[in-house]
């Protein structure tokens, strides 16, 4: 949800764009667990390797006009 104000604003203007996004947790499934606790690091790690793999798969010229 937090994305997509960022996706429409550019999708509108006529820029591309991706979300990426990492999820720590699935929504009601916890008894009490604060699982931001337990896997935040382990989310975090995981989406900064997808975005570090996806900007490597770019093609020079592509990256050069970021």
């Amino acid at each position: 949800m937090e994305s997509s104000a960022v996706v429409m604003t550019c999708l509108s203007n006529g820029y591309p764009v991706i979300a990426i996004r990492g999820l720590s947790d699935l929504a009601g499934t916890q008894k009490g667990d604060n699982t931001i606790r337990l896997f935040g690091s382990l989310a975090a790690l995981n989406t900064a390797k997808v975005v570090i793999g996806f900007v490597k798969s770019l093609p020079i010229n592509h990256v050069s006009q970021l």
